[in-house]
């Protein structure tokens, strides 16, 4: 079963190669490789109720979760997933680097953006301050 899903992701990889864009450092730059513009965010998972950082980890379809079931310090299995463009040094531990394909067309003369956002890189990364939450069932 184990070589049949190794063999699948395999194949699925050498079919539809993706870009993960190693040599994007900050956001609104144009990876070199691929040429699609790039957002770079730090993605944290917290507890939902006592805000006690959790680390967190990227699953197989892309979704982010953390690392363990249930907050060592409440118990409390519900979590909230909170996305940066900066973070100070002492978060790095606790944070995954996201590299998104930046979606957006700017219009002449239009300042605003709305971000259409996709792939995850599992490397620690940068805040974003914007937050979604996320309730584990």
């Amino acid at each position: 079963m184990r070589l049949a899903k190794a063999l699948g992701a395999f194949c699925t990889e050498l079919l539809t190669p993706q870009c993960h864009h190693p040599n994007v450092v900050h956001s609104g730059q144009h990876c070199p490789d691929c040429g699609q513009g790039v957002v770079v965010q730090w993605i944290q998972t917290r507890c939902q109720r006592c805000e006690t950082r959790r680390m967190p980890k990227k699953l197989a379809n892309g979704s982010i979760t953390p690392a363990e079931k249930h907050c060592r310090f409440c118990g409390e299995q519900h979590y909230r997933v909170i996305k940066k463009p900066h973070i100070e040094r002492y978060e790095l531990p606790l944070s995954l680097l996201s590299r998104e394909v930046d979606t957006t067309e700017r219009l002449a003369g239009d300042t605003r953006l709305s971000l259409g956002l996709k792939h995850y890189v599992n490397r620690p990364a940068q805040p974003f301050q914007s937050v979604i939450d996320v309730v584990v069932e």
